[in-house]
């Protein structure tokens, strides 16, 4: 249960303090809404801060619910055009866009997190559209360029499942920076 969570947090909050709190990431919490807007509440009671990692596909009254109790949104952007939003999550992009638009409408503070993977979304274009995006949204207080890693590419295996980016490059750290001063993203 989420009272039963929250025991188990409180016995760390000497390792996170007054400034660290708790992130709720997936799978897809959105998937649980009633539950983390539970925990959530809970949590802020306490004075322990909240952070929702999410692709942000979702947004009905239950996931309002739940980001008014949020302190800080963790926004997976994938890509940055709606071609390749589609082709490559099978979720439109114009959902993704919809759920920032409400995070601005309620000043909600917000990071966009990019994945950059190699010959897919790491190009010019697509973080021009990924700048323009921050600039264009005053909620967004930072912009995460993370590389792109196969970490998951054993559990694929062992599931049976092909995982469709098996023979792409893994993103290097210093690329990763490169782009990150390159357009000036923190």
């Amino acid at each position: 249960t989420a009272e039963e969570l929250v025991h188990r947090i409180l016995r760390y909050r000497n390792y996170f303090g007054e400034r660290g709190g708790v992130t709720v990431s997936g799978g897809e919490p959105l998937c649980q809404t009633e539950f983390v807007t539970d925990l959530f509440r809970r949590l802020r009671e306490l004075g322990i801060s909240t952070a929702l990692d999410t692709a942000g596909y979702r947004l009905d009254e239950s996931v309002r619910a739940l980001l008014d109790v949020t302190d800080l949104v963790l926004l997976d952007y994938k890509y940055t055009n709606a071609e390749d939003y589609l082709r490559h999550t099978g979720c439109e992009m114009t959902r993704v866009d919809e759920f920032l638009a409400y995070l601005q409408s309620v000043n909600k503070p917000t990071w966009l997190r990019h994945v950059l993977i190699p010959g897919y979304n790491d190009d010019e274009n697509s973080l021009a559209r990924l700048v323009a995006l921050r600039d264009a949204h005053s909620c967004v207080r930072r912009v995460e360029l993370l590389p792109f890693r196969k970490l998951c590419l054993e559990k694929y295996r062992e599931m049976g499942i092909p995982f469709a980016l098996a023979d792409t490059p893994e993103m290097s750290a210093d690329q990763t920076e490169e782009l990150r001063r390159k357009y000036n993203l923190n």
